[in-house]
């Protein structure tokens, strides 16, 4: 059902904030997206110099239908706790495990440091 290699859209957030990424899946050459219903779907950050390094954040993800959308897509849910200690470039990756295919796809993830430091 997946195609070879999805590469994820780059991503951006401040540290410490919250951010709710929604990821739509689509086939290889970006022409039909797929529907992410009935799939399972967790989200790992690690650095991204030391890629094979022991996840920074690992979550289960969210599949659901978007209001206003006919197919569901696959949401993360960052909170501020998650980030608030992280700063420079990662890689994410969101794991979808579908009936017996299971992929995993890529993107990389800049984190800004904040320089709010009031609640650090």
């Amino acid at each position: 059902m997946f195609p070879d290699q999805i590469t994820l859209p780059p991503e951006s957030m401040i540290a410490g904030t919250t951010k709710k990424l929604v990821l739509y899946l689509y086939t290889h050459n970006m022409k039909r997206q797929i529907d992410a219903d009935g799939m399972i779907a967790r989200f790992t950050l690690t650095d991204y110099i030391t890629p094979n390094s022991s996840p920074l954040i690992t979550k289960n993800c969210t599949v659901s239908v978007p209001e206003g959308e006919k197919l569901a897509v696959i949401i993360v849910d960052l909170d501020r706790l998650d980030t608030i200690h992280l700063a420079g470039k990662y890689i994410y990756q969101v794991t979808i495990n579908d009936e017996d295919t299971i992929e995993a796809l890529k993107g990389i993830m800049v984190i800004a440091s904040s320089i709010d430091k009031a609640d650090i």
